[in-house]
């Protein structure tokens, strides 16, 4: 889905639920800014194995994700820029843990597509085509949605969001 072609719907927008921070649909995406956290949910509760795909722009702050497997705010996997030039997988089952870090420069005002795969208990991320994390899970999440992820401060555009099921 391209955010520019998203609608607002119930105070909402059309084929997502999102949480948290504040955000606005503009000519070029979707623009989100918040002091905390803000998460986005789309696509079936249910999938098991699938990557994400996510384009965005980080504006400012440290926190610029894709999401998988997430069955709400309290559990999911992220992956994409997370800290200063470092990108990063992390899973949430009501606490948050970082499962890797990866040192990578990145900067704010550049676009960046991220893709997150996961297969049984084995997750993969790739920043513009290139892998940079493999993880091996030996208590993976078993199913959840797609999205895109703030967890900390900041303001990021997200031009799309994609799932396929494997």
């Amino acid at each position: 889905m391209q955010f520019q072609d998203e609608q607002h719907e119930f105070k909402g927008l059309s084929r997502c639920s999102a949480a948290g921070g504040a955000w606005e649909l503009e000519a070029e995406g979707l623009r989100v800014i918040t002091n905390d956290i803000f998460q986005l949910f789309s696509g079936p509760y249910y999938t098991t194995d699938s990557t994400v795909f996510c384009e965005l722009m980080p504006e400012y702050g440290s926190s610029h994700l894709a999401a998988i497997r997430c069955r709400g705010a309290e559990s999911g996997y992220y992956f994409g820029l997370h800290g200063n030039n470092t990108a990063a997988l992390l899973k949430k089952d009501h606490e948050l843990t970082i499962l890797a870090e990866i040192p990578f420069s990145w900067q704010t005002g550049s676009r960046y597509q991220l893709e997150i795969s996961v297969s049984g208990n084995s997750i993969s991320g790739r920043i513009d085509g290139n892998e940079l994390v493999r993880y091996t899970d030996e208590k993976p999440l078993p199913y959840g949605m797609a999205g895109t992820a703030k967890l900390g401060a900041g303001r990021t555009l997200f031009f799309s969001l994609a799932a396929a099921e494997e």
